[in-house]
């Protein structure tokens, strides 16, 4: 088999196809904003968490004045909790085709 040697690497979304953490991401943003004095209704979730990046959302968040280091600390304040919470949670793959 001949490899294509153009292609340099391959990128795959494994969070919300083979494993569904949605609800999990989710609880673990509402963990982090109560820890922070922060309180969104689910529409303004909606359209400042979903589909956008940590940087965007804690710029939103924290009125765009957060340093780069800031902001990879609550990146990784928020990464932590939602490692914590699959730990924590009966993880299963979705359910697939034959």
């Amino acid at each position: 088999m001949k490899i294509n040697k153009l292609i340099k690497g391959v990128i795959f979304d494994f969070n919300g196809t083979l494993f569904w953490d949605t609800a999990l991401h989710n609880l673990a943003w509402d963990t982090f904003l109560e820890k922070h004095g922060i309180y969104l209704s689910d529409r303004e979730k909606n359209e400042i968490i979903h589909g956008k990046n940590n940087k965007d959302i804690l710029n939103l968040l924290f009125n765009n004045q957060l340093l780069q280091s800031e902001i990879a600390d609550l990146s990784l304040e928020k990464e932590m909790i939602y490692q914590k919470l699959c730990i924590e949670t009966e993880m299963k793959l979705a359910p697939g085709g034959r």
